[in-house]
């Protein structure tokens, strides 16, 4: 902590960072340059109200007292204890030889720049550090999903359990309630985990969301006539939006749906291959088959959800200019001509939407009728083999729980690939934003208050 002296009193105060001794410099250089005295700069500066109380405030009275006195500026900022040697040195370096205002000038430029570099290690440092700490975010909810997909394909295995080793060998029914009870617990330990790791998931998306759109707001400010006429303002503002929250729901999506259905389907048919094998042969199968089917079906909706947004940048588009230009519409008595313009491209947005829907759709109703089909085999071969007595019945309702949660995992996997191929195409649109090279090279500060002479 440094002191301050002024009039026989000690005054408690800090230095100034670059950002204030460079905005002084500059001051008492524009003012030195429009032939004011030192003294009546300093007055001048006092006058302002927009570091009223701050450190500033004190070192310029320290700094008026020993102006009055008949002190140098150099000395005067010295006994104000508030700047850095470097500045003091290179103040009296000005006075001695006649060149104050320029040596103030660039002292301004100097303590600018020192401030910009500053800023721009902070945020090397500060973007990675972010970046690492959301991905240790996303790690924790993907493991806290993976407990909770983990401890639920536990379930089916425990009953199966107890109906066909403890119900037969049990001599009490105390055994028999704890294993219910082991039971009663996984689910609700699983229950716990899965909304644990969905609302740390949402806020994850959430915080990620938040960054990107800050990013792409912040490009988009410094884009140049020409690259806003690339893209257009309506194109802009999808991406800033829909597009953006595409983006949020896949980040989501896969941190819950995306762990918990490929173990759900691998976990099942893992587990059900240790309980009967000839069973399991039909999922072994049978899930590659739709799995091979989900993944084709997306790949192809990836391009019909581009023009899905596309089309959404043409409605945004019109209804904007409609919005801006609703005076001129009126005056040419274009009413009618605007509404059918507007509903042209609503059908061909609609359509496009309809399309990509009706295809990502597909699986759905092809999967449940693989998984029927499979289901009803199970049973059949199921029945013959608990007769010939190669199978326990506790397996043949284990297997059917399995066949539920492995359909649940191809449908989970089917989701999650329909929000890939949205989220990819507006992923795709908001980089395209963002790789655009800097037309536009902001001009210090320093240099765009210095007067044109």
């Amino acid at each position: 902590m440094e002191t301050i002296k002024t009039g026989g009193e000690v005054m408690s105060g800090k230095k100034l960072d670059y950002l204030g001794v460079s905005a002084f410099c500059e001051s008492m250089a524009m003012m030195a340059q429009a032939g004011i005295q030192t003294d009546e700069a300093i007055s001048l500066l006092q006058s302002d109200k927009t570091h009223s109380g701050g450190v500033l405030e004190q070192g310029l009275s320290v700094m008026k007292a020993q102006v009055d006195q008949g002190f140098g500026l150099a000395s005067a900022m010295r006994e104000s204890g508030i700047f850095p040697d470097y500045a003091l040195q290179m103040v009296e370096t000005g006075e001695k030889s006649g060149r104050l205002e320029d040596i103030l000038f660039r002292l301004a430029r100097y303590y600018s720049d020192r401030k910009t570099i500053s800023e721009k290690l902070r945020g090397a440092v500060t973007y990675p550090t972010a970046m690492l700490v959301l991905i240790i975010a996303v790690l924790a909810v993907m493991l806290v999903k993976l407990a909770g997909t983990v401890t639920e394909l536990l379930i089916p295995y425990v009953l199966e359990h107890l109906l066909d080793n403890v119900v037969p060998s049990s001599a009490s029914e105390w055994e028999i309630l704890a294993w219910g009870g082991v039971m009663l617990g996984l689910t609700l330990v699983t229950r716990m985990l899965n909304m644990m790791a969905n609302r740390m998931s949402v806020r994850v998306a959430g915080d990620s969301t938040f960054r990107l759109r800050r990013d792409l707001f912040h490009r988009a400010l410094n884009l140049s006539g020409r690259q806003m006429d690339q893209v257009g303002l309506p194109s802009l503002i999808s991406r800033m939006t829909s597009d953006s929250y595409n983006v949020q729901s896949f980040i989501q999506s896969v941190q819950t749906i995306g762990i918990r259905a490929p173990i759900m389907l691998l976990g099942g048919i893992g587990i059900t291959l240790t309980m009967d094998t000839g069973l399991s042969s039909i999922l072994c199968i049978m899930a590659p088959i739709m799995i091979v089917l989900v993944v084709f079906i997306s790949m192809k909706g990836i391009p019909l959800y581009d023009r899905v947004q596309q089309g959404m940048d043409t409605l945004v588009r019109i209804m904007r200019e409609n919005i801006t230009g609703i005076r001129v519409v009126k005056a040419l008595s274009k009413e009618n001509y605007e509404k059918n313009r507007f509903s042209a491209a609503n059908a061909q947005a609609a359509s496009r939407d309809i399309r990509a829907s009706i295809t990502m759709a597909l699986p759905g109703p092809i999967v449940t009728l693989f998984l029927n089909v499979g289901l009803t085999v199970v049973v059949l071969l199921g029945a013959r083999r608990v007769n010939d007595g190669l199978t326990e019945p506790g397996v043949i309702l284990a297997f059917l729980t399995y066949f539920n949660m492995i359909m649940m995992g191809v449908m989970g996997l089917n989701r999650v690939f329909m929000m890939m191929s949205k989220a990819n195409a507006s992923a795709n649109r908001i980089q395209a934003v963002m790789v655009f090279p800097q037309d536009l090279q902001p001009m210090p500060e320093h240099e765009a208050a210095k007067p044109s002479s």
